[in-house]
């Protein structure tokens, strides 16, 4: 965790996350269930247009700031 992940590493993580998102968003009771999310918890339905792109904005160094924590 002292150097944070390789690059490798963070190409995996985000190909996951793609994945993953597109799963979730696939049938419309979880697309629904996501927007209900976002309307309650960001107060903002629209939040789902954008949650994919801050997940990918993360970097090796909030990582490793997260994990040496």
């Amino acid at each position: 965790a002292t150097n944070g992940p390789t690059a490798d590493e963070m190409s995996k993580l985000r190909n996951q996350i793609i994945n993953e998102q597109i799963r979730r968003r696939q049938m419309a009771m979880d697309r629904s269930m996501l927007l209900a999310e976002f309307a309650l918890i960001y107060g903002d339905a629209e939040y789902f247009n954008k949650d994919l792109d801050s997940m990918l904005k993360i970097t090796p160094e909030q990582i490793k700031n997260v994990v040496n924590k």
